[in-house]
């Protein structure tokens, strides 16, 4: 996807965000689906998690990147 280190830091930040989702729909009938889907991409290994990124990446138009890039400086 990028060099190393921004693979490296990418995969921690997706580990830490697919955390905070398994946490929120555990231990709840209704979100079941979808504790089941977040655990299964948690449970990938890096290689697919770094295609993950890559997709999504390639889908975000330039000026969407911008946008995402100021709302993390400013909040």
């Amino acid at each position: 996807m990028f060099d190393n280190n921004t693979n490296k830091s990418y995969l921690v930040e997706f580990d830490n965000f697919l955390s905070q989702l398994v946490s929120l729909f555990e231990n709840n009938d209704s979100t079941k689906t979808e504790f089941d889907i977040v655990t299964n991409i948690k449970n990938e290994n890096d290689e697919d998690k770094l295609k993950r990124g890559k997709l999504f990446h390639s889908c975000l138009e330039e000026e969407d990147c911008f946008d995402l890039f100021l709302n993390k400086k400013v909040n």
